[in-house]
């Protein structure tokens, strides 16, 4: 889900960033290809192979955009504006759900993958701008990258912005409103504080959810799908030179 500021920061700064952002550039081949490093806020530069996803790399609504290091850094227009803020469409629509009906909370889901499809045709093409200054990249390795950088935003921000944590405030506010129409009975809240109560929790629940559901979509795709993405494009390399060689 969506660009923010309250991805991960402390979690990776371990000895593989020393590794990488020192002058250990000539011995870290080895390193690459474990894709162990994490670096907060930065793509890890590329040192003897492609990578398609560095990481260190965060989500949209949790990190700025991330660039190559040592390169100059442009902005990301879904990550870093209020553009990001389409990402918690759908939270905000089942917060409100008692307000706005079961078609207005359809509408909030639809602005949210549609904020989470743009992001990903963005992240592709910043990355096929940074690729056109690897001259040593073959094209097809290029275009590997591409889509597979596109694939992993989508699913990523898919499951972290809007399946996830739209499901998990479905389930505050649901249980919200049951636990205050059972208080009120003894209580006395009244029709105004019985219709917003669980509204406002909901909302107020968003914040909270935001980084340990990033956290757990990130960690499940590092052990899943990325470290297979990484050796699909790094098998393509391969051939890629062998064909060149």
């Amino acid at each position: 889900m969506r660009c923010a500021g309250q991805s991960c920061a402390a979690f990776g700064v371990s000895t593989a960033f020393l590794g990488t952002s020192s002058g250990a550039l000539g011995g870290a081949s080895a390193m690459s290809a474990k894709c162990a490093e994490r670096l907060p806020g930065a793509r890890r530069a590329r040192l003897n192979m492609v990578q398609v996803y560095e990481p260190g790399r965060e989500g949209a609504r949790t990190e700025a955009g991330a660039e190559t290091l040592g390169a100059p850094r442009s902005l990301d227009w879904f990550r870093e504006t209020p553009l990001r803020f389409l990402g918690y469409a759908n939270e905000c629509g089942e917060s409100f759900r008692f307000f706005i009906g079961s078609h207005g909370v359809l509408l909030t889901y639809g602005l949210a993958f549609l904020y989470v499809a743009s992001d990903s045709v963005y992240q592709a093409v910043r990355e096929s701008h940074s690729a056109q200054q690897d001259a040593d990249v073959h094209a097809h390795v290029k275009q590997a990258k591409l889509f597979l950088v596109a694939m992993d935003s989508l699913m990523w921000q898919s499951f972290a912005s809007v399946v996830i944590p739209g499901y998990v405030i479905n389930r505050v506010v649901y249980a919200s409103n049951y636990m205050v129409h059972q208080l009120s009975s003894d209580l006395h809240f009244g029709a105004t504080v019985e219709h917003w109560l669980p509204t406002a929790i909901g909302m107020l629940a968003i914040p909270v959810i935001v980084k340990p559901i990033d956290e757990l979509v990130h960690k499940a795709m590092d052990v899943t799908v990325r470290p297979a993405s990484n050796a699909l494009l790094h098998r393509i390399e391969h051939r890629s030179r062998q064909k060149l060689d």
